[in-house]
C-alpha cells in the first residue's frame, strides 16, 4: 500500500504532543533512568512525526530510544491485552517521519528512553490532512493494460 499526501504543507500537520524531562541526581552522584513516555490519549492518523532532543547527548549517540505502536486487542467487558504492532528506534536530535499500519481505527504510543538519556524533549505531531490510496490506481492500470494485451491480435 502507498500513500499519496502533502506532507510539506504546514496546516496537514497539529502538534499533538509535547513533554521534557531530566533525570534527577541523588546526593551520592546516582541517578534513576528516566521512565517511559505513555502518550496519554489514543492516534488515529496513521502518518505521524516524532523529534527526540537532548541538551546533553554525546555526539556519538545515534539513537535516543525506542518508539512503539501499540493496540487493543478484543474488546468489550474482559478486552485482551495491549499488544505492540510495531517498534522503531528514534534518531536523537532528528525527525522521524513513521507511516504506520492501519490495523484498527486508533493505537497508542509508547515512547521508551534508553538508560544513559538523561535528558529528553519528545514532541509528536500526527498529519491532519488528507491521504490517499493509490494502490488501487496502479492495479487499475495494470488491469487495463493486460485487457489490451489480451485483445491484441483478436
Amino acid at each position: 500500500m502507498n500513500l499519496a499526501a502533502d506532507l510539506q504543507n504546514d496546516s496537514n500537520w497539529q502538534q499533538v504532543y509535547t513533554e521534557e524531562r531530566e533525570v534527577v541526581y541523588d546526593a551520592a552522584g546516582g541517578y534513576t533512568a528516566l521512565p517511559a513516555f505513555e502518550i496519554p490519549f489514543t492516534f488515529e492518523g496513521q502518518i505521524i512525526a516524532i523529534r527526540a532532543l537532548s541538551k546533553n547527548a554525546k555526539f556519538t549517540w545515534n539513537f535516543a530510544g525506542k518508539i512503539s505502536q501499540r493496540i487493543q486487542l478484543g474488546g468489550g467487558a474482559t478486552p485482551l491485552p495491549v499488544a505492540t504492532q510495531f517498534e522503531q528506534n528514534l534518531r536523537i536530535n532528528r525527525s522521524t517521519l513513521l507511516v504506520l499500519s492501519k490495523l484498527t481505527t486508533e493505537y497508542e504510543l509508547l515512547f521508551e528512553p534508553f538508560y544513559w538519556i538523561k535528558h529528553i524533549n519528545l514532541t509528536i505531531w500526527e498529519y491532519i490532512g488528507t491521504a490517499e490510496e493509490v494502490t488501487n490506481e496502479a492495479l487499475v492500470r495494470i488491469e487495463g493494460k493486460i485487457d489490451d494485451i489480451a485483445a491484441y491480435g483478436t
